[in-house]
């Protein structure tokens, strides 16, 4: 009997001590990952992934290649890399992407609720909701929906309340689906491009309006790393499915399935384009066009807008996701530094916020950028705009764009007596 309760006590120890994770990933010197015993610092199988995450809740996301799966706490295989993305398992469900659709599966990877949503909150509750077809959805555990809710925007529950907004004003959902409370809030206005008769019209179809890429050079390629040199490469090609998309405004706007901001540009533009995607790969995608600036040009400015969604592995800077937008002097092959800048996905970059889907996606809402083109006049310039994915291969991000508004001045005036200065200017002026 003693010996008995021995092995009991022996077995209940290792349990315990196991229990509390001794395996975690570490990178090795080829940029692949592997699981080590932290106990003993060896490794636990001879397995290399391209990503492994910290485990959540008894698993850990792998990616083998650009698919994405689960190792358990020993660091073996439990749910095959197979899936276009997966979130952490949350009551022991886990969000899981297919064929560019979202379902549920779990803890022994079968699927509880089919891959059929644009966006799928976790299970933080006994319920959650769902995206498709620009309307929201309540489900249980089991996929079935229990309401189908009339609200704009959904930004998940916290202690059983979720945010939300309905018809631009912003109110409280509880998990029955009943909106509990409405608030005063902005509307969400759209403003109009500026009627024509400006000195000079926008260069042709800079702002899609064509419905195409006419007068625009598409590029695709890939990205690397050398050394600590973020290395992309691109290559001339016809505008591609699922990289160079334009697409036309649609009432109501559809939204973007993780920053949940509207993919309508706010200026009310009929065509705007998304630039990258949400696919793994270590993609690279360029789009280029020339401005020639006229020579008798006294106001001659363009205001582009753009959107950006970022995945955030917590890379080195030189790996992660990032989205540039340059303006190069084609004779002398310099690019402006005033109006070049470039986005790299991490915890710093100002002016983003966390997905409310998924905080380890970093986004940013439409936002205006003004370009005093007046000292070029006579001059070729080259707009050119980039999205890069992580260069292991598992990360992505992708960005929105809508050029127009062109030779818009800003106006001051000057009052002495009160002194007051009023500056106006167009979107995306600073001072």
């Amino acid at each position: 009997m003693i010996k008995l309760y021995s092995l009991l006590l022996i077995l209940f120890i290792s349990f315990g001590s196991y229990s509390q994770v001794n395996v975690q990933p570490v990178r090795l010197s080829d940029s692949h990952f592997q699981f080590i015993d932290k106990r003993t610092g060896k490794k636990v199988n001879d397995l290399k992934w391209n990503e492994a995450d910290p485990f959540a809740n008894g698993f850990a996301r792998v990616a083998s290649g650009s698919k994405w799966g689960f190792v358990d706490q020993s660091g073996n295989p439990a749910i095959s890399a197979s899936y276009e993305s997966v979130r952490n398992f949350v009551n022991k469900l886990a969000a899981a992407k297919q064929n560019s659709k979202w379902g549920f599966i779990d803890e022994k990877g079968k699927t509880v609720i089919p891959f059929s949503y644009d966006i799928a909150y976790d299970f933080t509750e006994t319920v959650t909701a769902v995206y498709k077809n620009n309307k929201w959805f309540l489900i249980n555990r089991q996929g079935t929906v229990i309401k189908t809710l009339d609200i704009d925007v959904f930004f998940g529950f916290k202690n059983g309340i979720a945010r939300i907004t309905r018809r631009g004003f912003t109110g409280k959902m509880n998990i029955r689906g009943d909106i509990t409370s409405m608030e005063s809030g902005a509307n969400n206005t759209t403003s109009s491009r500026p009627a024509a008769g400006q000195a000079e019209p926008c260069p042709p179809n800079i702002g899609f309006d064509f419905g195409n890429f006419a007068n625009w050079d598409c590029f695709t390629g890939d990205v690397v790393a050398v050394g600590t040199t973020n290395l992309v490469t691109v290559a001339p090609s016809l505008p591609t499915a699922n990289r160079h998309v334009i697409y036309p405004r649609t009432n109501p706007s559809a939204l973007d399935p993780y920053g949940l901001f509207p993919i309508n540009p706010p200026d009310g533009s009929g065509y705007a384009i998304k630039l990258g995607n949400n696919v793994n790969g270590a993609e690279a995608e360029r789009i280029r066009y020339m401005i020639n600036v006229p020579a008798n040009a006294e106001d001659y400015s363009i205001t582009y807008r753009y959107a950006v969604v970022f995945q955030d592995p917590g890379h080195e800077r030189y790996e992660q996701p990032r989205l540039s937008a340059k303006l190069l002097d084609v004779a002398e092959n310099k690019y402006l530094p005033c109006s070049s800048w470039e986005f790299i996905s991490d915890d710093t970059i100002p002016g983003f916020f966390d997905s409310p889907v998924d905080d380890n996606i970093k986004c940013k809402g439409w936002t205006p950028v003004f370009i005093n083109l007046s000292a070029y006049a006579g001059k070729t310039l080259m707009l050119e705009f980039t999205t890069v994915d992580c260069v292991l291969g598992a990360h992505w991000g992708y960005g929105y764009l809508d050029i127009g508004d062109c030779n818009i001045s800003a106006g001051i005036q000057y009052q002495c007596n009160p002194n007051i200065t009023m500056l106006s200017g167009p979107p995306g002026f600073r001072i």
